[in-house]
């Protein structure tokens, strides 16, 4: 089976909160299409946008309707995104690609599936766009200033030309971990579960929206004891 030719997309978005402020408002995206340069359409930034609303649109309905694969890094998030906020219609769970579950399947004891550290990790990539982002965040930002950690959340306040170099190296790393990882779940006959994946994705992504009937009150005051009892339960399977 020969990797299959792909788009890759990945969103920016404002800070991300919980339902049903979720999924969060999309201020940019990033397409790259085979053997192409990747593109980032800016449009919700505060400085140095590059586009409307509706040509981001356009050029994202145009990946949507191409009948091409579309490939993400954690497609559940961007797939959500693009149906919720950009008017992208439903697509059948065969064009969409994952490159999130190829790193669990091939390697399901790491610590982080997290983009950045695996294409570290896997491809030797830093992640130096990020760094660049970071730092204007740190020195521009004031509500990050009281707690740095959160400073992912105001990435979306940078200059789109800023994010955009930070956003194509995203889809970057998405296709390059795509084209090396592909072929190893295809040599090691795991195209089934990697397709079970898939599969499960928008039924997994409905039960989100629908939420499941819940004791709230009683899972809130369980959660810091079995919160701790899962990391403790993790840290001791990955020790042993």
């Amino acid at each position: 089976m020969k990797t299959p030719k792909v788009i890759v997309i990945d969103f920016e978005t404002k800070g991300i909160e919980q339902r049903p402020k979720y999924p969060p408002q999309p201020v940019g995206v990033s397409i790259l299409w085979p053997g192409k340069k990747s593109k980032y359409y800016a449009w919700g930034h505060l400085s140095e946008n590059n586009c409307s609303l509706d040509q981001a649109q356009n050029a994202l309905r145009e990946a949507w309707d191409s009948g091409l694969p579309l490939l993400f890094h954690n497609a559940k998030f961007d797939y959500d995104v693009a149906t919720t906020h950009m008017k992208m219609k439903p697509l059948p769970w065969e064009r969409i690609h994952d490159t999130m579950y190829l790193l669990f399947l091939l390697d399901p004891h790491a610590l982080t599936f997290a983009l950045k550290p695996a294409a570290e990790r896997v491809l030797g990539m830093r992640p130096e766009e990020q760094d660049a982002v970071k730092d204007w965040v740190l020195a521009h930002v004031e509500e990050v200033k009281r707690k740095k950690s959160e400073w992912g959340k105001y990435i979306w306040m940078a200059p789109g030309s800023l994010v955009g170099k930070y956003a194509d190296g995203d889809v970057v790393r998405t296709d390059l971990l795509f084209k090396k990882l592909f072929p190893q779940i295809v040599d090691r006959q795991m195209v089934a579960p990697y397709d079970k994946e898939r599969e499960l994705m928008p039924i997994l992504l409905e039960n989100e929206r629908q939420g499941i009937r819940a004791d709230l009150p009683l899972m809130q005051s369980d959660r810091k004891v079995y919160g701790q009892a899962l990391e403790d339960a993790d840290n001791w399977l990955r020790k042993t």
